[in-house]
């Protein structure tokens, strides 16, 4: 019976990734508290969801458009392959990128709500919008035209039940998404909506040239500009956040309108508590499929024991902490570790998952992360393992097992452009330089991999999340430095480790 409930843990911990839980999505989403939030924008406004990947961005844009078409809502949802920029040249301004985007945008919206709009225009309204689809961006004229009839298709939230549409989840979930939604929209003081999703935005170029970072600009803007026609035109951007960041940093035009965007962002940077849910909402429908109700707690079916080592260590937790404290705050890494934990159990031939099978899964997963992390930003710093690697020296840490404070993370970082060639943001970073240490330590912080800890009164500490404090990390915040201690974050600690042993092999060899 046992290795049925692992069997089940499998099929609902599948990939982690939107496409791969198009069959169960419906059952596992649990980020109701903050939905409306996030999807419901302010009148004449697009909203732009930032975050990293793997935190559900897509998930949460499927969702979304399961749960407003249900609702009578017409929804537009456009991949990267529906807004091709690649007419934009390089060397295109901002302006310029802008007026193509914006063509290309109205042109995909058009065409994903082709049907619904046939039906509600007047034979001139349709030809005209035909015309304008044929023509693609070559007569603004046209696209202009054409972008005031999106509107006709908007319809209000009707009184559908939603309950069939969850059928995994319980009815009081359903009834307060419902009711969320209509208060949200309520508030908008436009009873008509058309949506408008723009997922997987920074795929329509390379951020890595700066060139084709105004095509993404342009898009933005495009968004932007189609939101403003009408408060029933409601449109939803995805972008993972290292992009954001290269935006914001880039230094190659006027980036005057970042400001102007600050409003509009919503992250999506889910608690420990939140990951927590996330893993408790796929055991308990495991177990359920599982068809045993016999099992009380919820974890037993599938682990052995309830107090599990952390890897390579004297020390015991729990199963959930081990598994979201790995998770680098990303849903997807919690369920592909939860994957990983069922997959060797199986090929072990256990009925549950061992204490004693945690460290080979964890120890493979962590380096799998910093790969990750390194695939992630290898635009914006192409030697992030290697700098990973470096936190493998014991020397760095004075403050505890694996964290420094700022002096010593600082002087450390300070040698590590004198051990391989460093490059961030396209710039050079020169050894023994302290603006340069700085730098790689504010990027550090921000794409996840060090921790900030700001001290309290009692020896306590307090975590700063770069949302909330983006430029930490900075000259000019010299004095709150003092009290921040930086800690690997414990997803990469476990290749740190292993990186340890391996260079104390090296030195016996030797």
């Amino acid at each position: 019976m046992g290795r049925r409930h692992l069997e089940k843990l499998l099929a609902y911990c599948p990939t982690g990734t939107a496409e791969g839980e198009r069959g169960i999505r419906s059952g596992v989403f649990v980020q109701f508290s903050t939905w409306t939030s996030l999807v419901v924008p302010p009148p004449y406004s697009p909203i732009v969801l930032i975050g990293k990947k793997g935190c559900g961005k897509s998930i949460l844009v499927d969702f979304s458009v399961d749960v407003l078409e249900a609702k009578g809502v017409p929804c537009a949802k456009l991949r990267p392959r529906d807004l091709s920029l690649d007419d934009v040249p390089e060397t295109a301004s901002v302006s310029q990128a802008h007026a193509h985007a914006y063509g290309v945008l109205v042109r995909a919206t058009a065409i994903a709500l082709g049907e619904k709009l046939s039906g509600l225009l007047k034979k001139a309204e349709a030809a005209l919008l035909d015309e304008a689809i044929n023509a693609g961006v070559a007569r603004s004229d046209l696209i202009s035209k054409a972008a005031k009839l999106l509107p006709k298709v908007a319809k209000a939230v009707t009184d559908i039940d939603i309950s069939t549409l969850l059928p995994e989840q319980p009815k009081e979930v359903a009834v307060h998404l419902d009711k969320s939604l209509k208060q949200a929209l309520a508030e908008t003081k436009s009873p008509k909506s058309v949506y408008v999703f723009l997922d997987d935005t920074d795929q329509v170029a390379s951020p890595a040239r700066p060139g084709q970072l105004n095509r993404i600009w342009g898009l933005l803007l495009a968004a932007r500009e189609l939101a403003e026609l009408s408060p029933e035109i409601r449109c939803i951007i995805t972008l993972r956040e290292e992009v954001w960041l290269r935006i914001a940093n880039d230094r190659a035009s006027q980036r005057d309108q970042t400001d102007h965007f600050f409003s509009l962002l919503r992250r999506l940077d889910p608690t420990s508590e939140q990951l927590k849910l996330i893993v408790r909402r796929r055991l308990d429908l495991a177990k359920q499929a599982a068809g045993d109700a016999a099992f009380v707690d919820r974890y037993e079916p599938f682990f052995d024991g309830t107090r599990p080592h952390m890897p390579g260590s004297d020390t015991v937790t729990s199963w959930e902490d081990l598994v979201a404290t790995r998770s680098r705050g990303r849903p997807r890494d919690c369920i592909q570790l939860l994957h990983s934990l069922a997959k060797a159990a199986l090929d072990a031939n256990t009925d549950k998952i061992l204490d004693s099978q945690v460290a080979p899964v964890v120890k493979t997963f962590s380096e799998s992360r910093a790969d990750l992390l390194a695939q992630e930003t290898e635009q914006e710093l192409p030697a992030l393992k290697d700098v990973i690697k470096s936190f493998a020296r014991r020397d760095i840490y004075d403050d505890g097992s694996f964290k420094a404070t700022t002096s010593n993370a600082l002087a450390h970082l300070k040698t590590v452009p004198s051990m391989f060639s460093l490059r961030l943001y396209g710039s050079a970073l020169q050894a023994e330089s302290n603006e340069h240490a700085l730098r790689l330590l504010s990027f550090l912080y921000r794409v996840g991999f060090l921790n900030a800890r700001r001290v309290r009164p009692g020896g306590r500490y307090a975590y700063v999340s770069p949302a909330d404090e983006p430029n930490l990390a900075s000259e000019a915040n010299h004095n709150n430095l003092q009290t921040i201690s930086w800690e690997v974050h414990p997803a990469f600690r476990d290749f740190l480790i292993s990186h340890q042993s391996e260079l104390a092999l090296r030195l016996r060899r030797t």
